[in-house]
Order: structure tokens, then sequence, then C-alpha cells
């Protein structure tokens, strides 16, 4: 339908000439359709035309974390979210840190956003996993259980949701709760 012809007048644009707007527009058809390394193709010929385009690193980050190039995605978001100072950029980066298995990193990027937007859901979500792995049971429980109020009425967070009543279950049936108010586990 739209995409369609949307995707058409791109390509023809493309056709005529080098236009910034036409390889950033298309670049976000692509990643919308999920067609990451051509996204990503589109966004650097975007950036080639004009290397000041607007947001144009945060573009060119989020198709390289989707293609799982979390080191070169985290250097790209981080310029970006210097400039920008987007909550959703920080959260990308702390998604890299995850993925590159730095989880102090992680863990003070999400605490620095729940910190400064509580209503934060996946940041919360991140956050109670990272306390969860570090054996900080009663922080992680809390952190969940502000997840489910914050997530309930979202459906693309039904995996998320799952993970986090299970996990509360677990440390309230455990015990788990009671031992580790006292024991502090290591994170890298």
């Amino acid at each position: 339908g739209d995409l369609d012809a949307s995707t058409l007048l791109l390509k023809r644009a493309i056709a005529l000439g080098s236009d910034a707007d036409a390889h950033f527009l298309m670049g976000k058809v692509l990643a919308r359709q999920k067609k990451n390394n051509d996204a990503l193709d589109q966004f650097v010929q975007a950036s080639k035309i004009e290397p000041k385009y607007p947001r144009i690193g945060q573009h060119l980050g989020m198709a390289l974390y989707r293609l799982k190039r979390y080191e070169e995605a985290a250097k790209l978001l981080s310029r970006e979210f210097e400039q920008t100072r987007d909550i959703g950029i920080y959260y990308f980066i702390g998604r890299s840190m995850v993925e590159l298995r730095k989880p102090n990193r992680a863990a003070v990027i999400f605490q620095t956003i729940v910190s400064n937007q509580p209503t934060h859901a996946m940041a919360r979500f991140g956050l109670a996993r990272l306390l969860d792995a570090d054996g900080q049971a009663a922080k992680a429980r809390g952190h969940y259980k502000a997840f489910l109020k914050l997530a309930r009425k979202v459906d693309e967070l039904a995996d998320q949701v799952r993970h986090a009543q299970s996990r509360v279950q677990e440390i309230e049936e455990s015990g788990e709760l009671g031992a580790a108010k006292g024991k502090r586990g290591k994170r890298r």
C-alpha cells in the first residue's frame, strides 16, 4: 500500500541524484521492514552527502545495534546522546553494554534513566535483570514490580512481563529475599 508507493518514490528520487533526504527516508523505510543492512547503507549514504544530517548518528547507531554490531553502535549512540541528551538513545547505549557483557556500565545507565525518568519501563526491566544476576534479589524485586505496574497495558512487553512475574514469585518463594539483603554479588 502506502509503504510500497513511498518506497517506489524514494527509489526514483535516489536514482535521479544524490539526495540526503531520500537516502535518510529510504533508510527509515528499510529499517521498518527489518532490512537492516540495506537501511544502514542508506543512512551511510545520507551521512556522506550531508555529514551533519539531523539525527543521522542515532539512525546509524540503531541500524548497527539491530545488526548486533554493539561496539560501533555504542560509540555512535554515545556521540549522538552527548548532543541530544535523548533518553531513548541512552537506553540503547545501556542495551549495547549488556550485549557487550559490561553489566556495571549498563547498570549505571539504567539507574540514571530510572532516576531521571521513573516511568521508563524497559530501563527498569534492564536494571532488574542486572540486579537479579548480581544476587541483589530484593532490589531486583522492587524494579520488577515497578516494571509490572508500568508495563501491564503494553502488549509488546508480554515476554518481559512474564519473566518479571516469574522472578518476583520465585524470589518471594525461595527465601532469596531474606538472604539477598546482606548478600552483594560482584558485577563486572
